[in-house]
């Protein structure tokens, strides 16, 4: 968690422009709970699908590849 008395996104807490100066506020994943920095959305609905603690990118030509196989 952010330490109030450490620098953060380049800023000091004091500054304007730093996401933790006003609050201990941490964003979590509605998905799985984790804090997060960023969600990721479906871009046709703008749904919340996940953040990268519960996401993982795959290869489609790997998944294509063992459709074709199997």
């Amino acid at each position: 968690m952010f330490d109030r008395n450490e620098s953060c996104c380049g800023y000091y807490p004091h500054r304007s422009g730093c996401p933790y100066a006003d609050n201990d506020i941490m964003p979590d994943c509605p998905i799985c709970g984790a804090e997060c920095d960023s969600y990721h959305v479906a871009k046709r609905s703008g749904e919340i699908v996940g953040c990268d603690e519960c996401l993982e990118s795959i290869d489609a030509w790997d998944v294509v590849a063992n459709a074709v196989k199997g």
